[in-house]
């Protein structure tokens, strides 16, 4: 094995990661952190977050910031709900990027890896994935969903990532697309076992 992929073999074999013993599918939400390209789209989010916690399903999503805020703010408006899980990159990243961790995680895993090693983690812990608005970063979680793991993937109408995605040919049959949050729960809720319901 090359330096890099020994790297990259010992960092996932150190990450401990969530133990899933209370019986409910994990979704992550994927989209933009910057908080000026996901105010197009809070209402949206918003109720995604909503949504989600309503069919019963745990949520794992980006620090807080951006289509995370507003998705995390609507999920915790239903009081009987599952968890929020954030899976950080490594702090320097964080740093060096200029993203912040804002509040409303009820669990914070810190994986220690850069970008893009994190969000390869993220869909793998996951049973599902959502995307909502979104560039390039979006485009590779989605990638890895719908081809490398084959999980459900659920992808909004409109923004940069699902005009690139909507054009390559051989991804489009692994991804449902959808114009409302309300398909993309339904979607999940047929695809996955029906989540525990408080």
């Amino acid at each position: 094995m090359s330096s890099a992929t020994e790297r990259i073999a010992k960092a996932f074999e150190n990450l401990r990661f969530r133990e899933k013993t209370d019986g409910r599918p994990t979704i992550f939400v994927c989209g933009s952190w910057q908080p000026e390209k996901a105010i197009g789209i809070c209402t949206e989010s918003r109720k995604l977050g909503q949504l989600l916690a309503e069919a019963g399903f745990d949520l794992t999503i980006g620090p807080g910031t951006g289509v995370a805020r507003f998705v995390i703010d609507g999920y915790r408006s239903v009081e009987k709900r599952g968890k929020i899980i954030f899976y950080l990159p490594k702090e320097s990243e964080m740093e060096r990027v200029g993203e912040l961790m804002e509040e409303g995680a009820d669990e914070v895993i810190k994986t220690e890896l850069d970008y893009p090693l994190r969000n390869i983690v993220q869909v793998k812990e996951s049973q599902a994935v959502v995307a909502i608005g979104g560039g390039a970063g979006t485009v590779t979680e989605v990638v890895t969903s719908a081809l490398d793991y084959n999980k459900p993937t659920v992808i909004l109408e409109g923004g940069e990532a699902y005009k690139a995605v909507s054009n390559l040919t051989e991804l489009k049959k692994n991804i449902n697309f959808v114009s409302s949050v309300e398909d993309a729960v339904r979607i999940l809720e047929e695809k996955l076992s029906r989540p525990h319901k408080f």
